[in-house]
């Protein structure tokens, strides 16, 4: 009786064995199948994050040839620079999405810059109110230091001062002046504002600035 207990003994540790064996097969075979599903969902969404990153590249270019293309087709009527510029500023407002942005005319004689026109973008209805009837009486001569300017100058932190200027101005915090020669008797100037530029890119001010220097009075 004990030999038999002894081989009743042996027969189930090699059947344990043998489980345990089926049991790392199929333990393996289960891993091995979990990582190739895993690499397949990286490899899909490495692919779809590609796809996703040429079509917005896409997207923007096109974007950004519309934009040109609309800046090119502007031209002053009868020597009316102040539409055009009014024009400029809303095809550039609605590729930017600034909140404010104004246009401003060098006067030779005192070197102060003086506004002709602006545009706005804003959730305010009051803000749309007699915008540009108050705007052309509003005291910008924080600009005049820049008369002389040639190319683009940037501002952040202003608030303090162009809240002088209006107290509907004071959420600005940033914006780009850019000089505009649209011929050659006269020098203007084009004034982008933002509450922020968290989406906003160099290369899209660099395209702002070649829309500029395509303006044809």
């Amino acid at each position: 009786m004990g030999i038999k207990k002894i081989n009743d003994l042996d027969d189930a540790q090699e059947e344990i064995n043998a489980l345990r064996v089926v049991v790392k097969r199929e333990q393996a075979a289960r891993e091995k199948a979990e990582n190739l599903l895993e690499n397949r969902a990286s490899h899909l969404f490495n692919i779809n994050q590609r796809l996703h990153e040429q079509y917005v590249s896409a997207s923007k270019k096109n974007q950004e040839i519309d934009y040109l293309l609309k800046i090119t087709k502007l031209e002053a009527k009868d020597n009316e620079i102040r539409s055009l510029l009014l024009n400029f500023l809303e095809i550039s407002s609605m590729l930017l999405w600034t909140e404010y942005s104004f246009a401003f005319k060098l006067d030779k004689e005192s070197k102060k810059i003086i506004p002709i026109t602006s545009y706005i973008i804003s959730q305010n209805p009051e803000d749309q109110k007699d915008t540009e009837t108050q705007f052309v009486k509003e005291d910008f001569s924080l600009l005049d230091i820049f008369a002389d300017e040639k190319k683009l100058t940037i501002f952040s932190n202003f608030k303090s001062d162009i809240k002088k200027i209006n107290s509907n101005y004071s959420r600005l915090n940033h914006s780009y002046l850019f000089p505009v020669e649209v011929d050659s008797h006269d020098k203007f100037f084009i004034w982008l504002t933002f509450a922020n530029i968290v989406d906003l890119d160099q290369r899209t001010v660099d395209l702002v600035d070649r829309g500029i220097s395509q303006l044809k009075g």
